[in-house]
């Protein structure tokens, strides 16, 4: 499809629904307009620049009443972009049929510059953007800052495309480590040591000993030496 093709698309997909210069569009095409909403606000979400969509509807293989309004449709599934199903259904008819939708996205990527060994954290010197087809990797990062404060959970090689399931959240409390297990509450803190169970990254939970009450809680980590108890009444003795 030519540079121009995609962007009369992309404006034709943007047009309303409903019109009074123009029919409802067809089945086909609300389910394109659906399928291309879902993957902008995805886009948009995970910090995707330069997002190109390229989207074909396939013929529905059950027939669909025909409708005076606007289908209503339903995102029945939306893991795989090359086979993304819709469900549609005439407001107030009990009759629907299941689109596919086969989707592209194009967007600028982080890209590994060098080898990358497990256990390390990304920068700006270990990475550049290149503009690559994401339906086989979604979980592609867009951009450093969501990569803050996690380390690669396996090698990463030169030119590959960082994804999120390579990373993990940095361990900041290691297991069998001493730690302050704090609650607040109204202005009040409590603070019993306790010993680190698990290790764990900031926000994960971690089971943790209460030193002062024997007991073993759950516990998120707040940072390389303290945690806060997820039920606040195990802080106390």
């Amino acid at each position: 499809m030519s540079v121009f093709a995609h962007y009369l698309r992309t404006a034709l997909l943007l047009l309303p629904a409903t019109s009074t210069l123009a029919a409802t569009p067809s089945a086909m095409q609300q389910a394109e307009q659906a399928a291309y909403r879902y993957l902008a606000d995805y886009a948009s979400t995970h910090q995707l620049a330069d997002a190109r969509i390229t989207l074909q509807a396939l013929p529905p293989q059950r027939s669909l009443p025909a409708c005076s309004q606007p289908y209503s449709i339903t995102a029945a599934d939306t893991r795989f972009w090359q086979r993304l199903r819709f469900t549609l259904r005439c407001p107030g008819d009990t009759g629907y049929a299941d689109i596919i939708v086969r989707a592209e996205l194009n967007a600028r990527v982080l890209v590994a510059q060098r080898d990358i060994a497990a256990g390390q954290s990304i920068d700006a010197a270990s990475v550049s953007t290149e503009n690559r087809e994401l339906s086989a990797m979604p979980d592609a990062l867009g951009s450093l800052a969501i990569a803050a404060g996690q380390t690669t959970r396996r090698p990463i090689r030169s030119g590959q495309v960082l994804q999120q399931r390579f990373l993990q959240p940095q361990i900041l409390i290691q297991r069998g480590q001493a730690v302050q297990i704090v609650a607040r509450h109204d202005g009040i803190e409590v603070s019993v040591p306790g010993e680190a169970l698990q290790s764990g990254g900031r926000d994960e939970l971690i089971r943790v000993r209460n030193l002062a009450s024997k007991r073993i809680i759950s516990a998120v980590v707040l940072d390389a030496g303290s945690v806060a108890p997820a039920d606040a009444a195990n802080v106390a003795p």
